[in-house]
């Protein structure tokens, strides 16, 4: 038995000779998620040029070469991303990425969990969050919280955990995971 392995086209260190539609895929792919980022954190260029090709198939290609997620926590990445580069975001923009990876997360996630607490060792004393809609008249929150709940498990340090819930109002009572 032969064992079939596909490979990604999206990576961009990979060597492959891709057709014309691969090709277009490949940018199509690349540029909407380069353009989801952009949509929660505008202001980014101002300390890293995400316009740049060389610039974002630099992160992506880390992304692969590091196994880290680019799914709902593509935002997150790119804060671990710029974290290994010694990029200093200022607070405020790793806000709003972190506000992104939530908001991401309640349209990706099909479980029937209905909220995700993030804590960021970078930021102290707040948490961040998104509950998804329950209902189709409802909308999707998204937030965040003055605490220091989970922020020992990522203190003095930038690692990035999440916890998923049943309900907005529960606590989380187990050790969360790292993104």
């Amino acid at each position: 038995m032969t064992e079939s392995r596909y490979l990604p086209i999206v990576d961009p260190k990979l060597k492959l000779k891709l057709s014309l539609r691969e090709k277009n895929y490949n940018s199509l792919i690349l540029d909407a998620s380069r353009s989801l980022i952009l949509s929660g954190c505008r202001n980014l260029s101002t300390y890293f040029d995400i316009h740049s090709n060389t610039n974002y198939y630099e992160f992506i290609s880390w992304c692969y070469e590091t196994s880290t997620p680019t799914g709902w926590e593509l935002s997150t990445s790119l804060i671990k991303f710029l974290d290994y580069k010694n990029i200093k975001l200022p607070n405020t923009l790793a806000e709003e990425l972190l506000l992104l990876c939530c908001s991401q997360w309640t349209y990706m996630d099909k479980s029937e969990k209905s909220t995700i607490i993030i804590a960021y060792g970078g930021l102290k004393k707040k948490l961040f969050g998104a509950s998804k809609s329950n209902r189709a008249n409802s909308f999707r929150e998204v937030f965040y919280v003055s605490s220091d709940f989970g922020l020992s498990h990522v203190a003095n340090s930038k690692k990035i955990m999440y916890w998923v819930l049943d309900t907005n109002s529960e606590n989380p009572y187990y050790s969360g995971m790292l993104i």
